[in-house]
């Protein structure tokens, strides 16, 4: 979920917690573990995961079919899990499957904000929402009906006298992370999440608002700004939700 190189690793011990309890949870972590390393080596699952992605849908079905474990946090993160594991293996019809059950279980318990204690597991829910969406080229579920659009890294403030100009330019910023970068520092997680989900959601809400076709119907300027999009979120996915050793393929993607 975190670069190790870019970001300070919360110190959570839910996920654990999760594997003790959950049998569930339990498979489908194994399942992902042994999933992404055969896939690294031959690019398709084997045995060892497939019998684990089986322990963990039997175990799943029975947890969703009651008791104390049918929406809770833990089932909410197998699926995450089988979700993303899913996009990784280029299996769009899953993970698509999977996202629609995710959203179900998330609007039981009152939708994205119903998880605010819990800030990580939002934001793999929405992590896992946004590499679906733009592996398969669909909108994403969550934030359907519109968000703010108010700037989350830096607020835009009135010019005052003493300070004419309080809104700093994006190269300041871009000065910034650099010097960040090169005298070594991290930041901390919970800076990652947010600005990955007020990104990604945003860049990929633009597309509906200037490009709702196909960016080869737009005016010039307009297909300028289709381009600088299309750029922008191909560096932030590569940013915020690469996988360290895994290839990442958005071939049925259009942008748009």
């Amino acid at each position: 979920m975190y670069p190790i190189e870019a970001c300070i690793q919360p110190n959570d011990p839910q996920w654990v917690e999760y594997l003790a309890y959950d049998r569930a949870y339990l498979n489908s972590v194994l399942c992902a573990t042994r999933g992404f390393y055969d896939f690294i080596l031959g690019g398709s699952i084997g045995e060892t995961a497939i019998h684990h992605l089986n322990k963990t849908l039997s175990t799943l079905g029975e947890n969703l079919a009651g008791g104390d474990l049918a929406a809770s946090d833990s089932t909410i993160s197998t699926v995450i899990t089988l979700a993303i594991l899913s996009d990784v293996m280029n299996d769009n019809g899953a993970a698509k499957k999977h996202m629609q059950g995710l959203y179900q279980l998330v609007q039981v318990r009152g939708g994205i904000p119903g998880l605010r204690h819990n800030p990580e597991l939002q934001s793999k829910v929405l992590r896992a929402d946004l590499g679906v969406a733009i592996a398969t080229g669909d909108k994403p579920l969550f934030f359907a009906n519109g968000f703010s659009w108010d700037p989350y890294l830096h607020p835009r403030r009135r010019p005052t006298a003493s300070n004419p100009n309080p809104n700093p330019k994006p190269a300041a910023f871009a000065r910034a992370a650099n010097l960040a970068f090169q005298t070594g520092r991290k930041i901390p997680a919970d800076v990652f999440r947010e600005t990955l989900v007020s990104v990604q959601y945003r860049l990929l809400a633009l597309r509906t608002r200037s490009a709702p076709d196909s960016c080869c119907s737009l005016g010039l300027e307009d297909r300028d700004e289709e381009l600088l999009r299309l750029g922008m979120l191909a560096f932030s996915t590569t940013v915020f939700l690469r996988i360290e050793g895994m290839p990442m393929r958005y071939g049925t993607w259009r942008g748009g």
